[in-house]
C-alpha cells in the first residue's frame, strides 16, 4: 500500500527548521520500502532552496516554487504535514511544530502500511484462480 507523507514549508519558517532532524529520522526509517514518498512543496525558489540545502539536509523529495500549490489546497499555516494513502484518503495532518508529530506520523503511516491492498498482483489472482479451479467445490471469489 503506498502512503504519502507531504510537508509544505520554507526555508525561513522557524518551526518548519526545527522539525526537519525529525523528519529525516522517518525517512531513514523506511529508506528501503519504495511504497512510502515523502514530498517537501516549498514556497521558495529553486536556488534558494538549493543555497539551504548545501547547509541543512532535508531528505525529501523537495519541490520548490510551491506557492500554487500550497493556494490550491488552502494551506496557510506552516509547516503543514499530511500523511495520505494511494486514493488520498488523509490519516494524519497537522499545522505548527508539536512535539508529537512525528509520533502521529510514523503511527499513520504505519496504519496505511498494514492496511489490506485491495489490487491484486498477477500471481495472486493466478492462486486464487487455481484454487477455485481445484476445489471440489462450487464457489465465487469475490475481491
Amino acid at each position: 500500500m503506498f502512503v504519502y507523507s507531504i510537508i509544505f514549508w520554507f526555508t525561513n519558517c522557524a518551526p518548519c527548521l526545527k522539525e526537519i532532524p525529525e523528519l529525516n529520522e522517518i525517512v531513514n526509517q523506511y529508506q528501503s520500502n519504495s511504497d512510502v514518498v515523502f514530498v517537501a512543496i516549498a514556497l521558495d525558489e529553486e536556488n534558494v532552496l538549493k543555497n539551504f540545502l548545501s547547509t541543512v539536509p532535508f531528505l525529501y523529495r523537495i519541490i520548490s516554487n510551491g506557492r500554487f500549490v500550497t493556494q490550491g489546497y488552502g494551506i496557510r499555516s506552516y509547516p503543514t504535514n499530511v500523511v495520505i494513502d494511494r486514493e488520498s484518503k488523509i490519516y494524519f495532518h497537522s499545522t505548527g511544530f508539536a512535539p508529537n508529530t512525528t509520533l502521529y506520523m510514523r503511527r499513520a503511516i504505519q496504519e496505511i502500511k498494514n492496511k489490506p491492498d485491495q489490487f491484486l498482483s498477477h500471481s495472486k489472482i493466478n492462486q486464487a484462480y487455481l484454487a477455485i479451479k481445484t476445489s471440489p467445490y462450487n464457489f465465487l471469489l469475490l475481491f
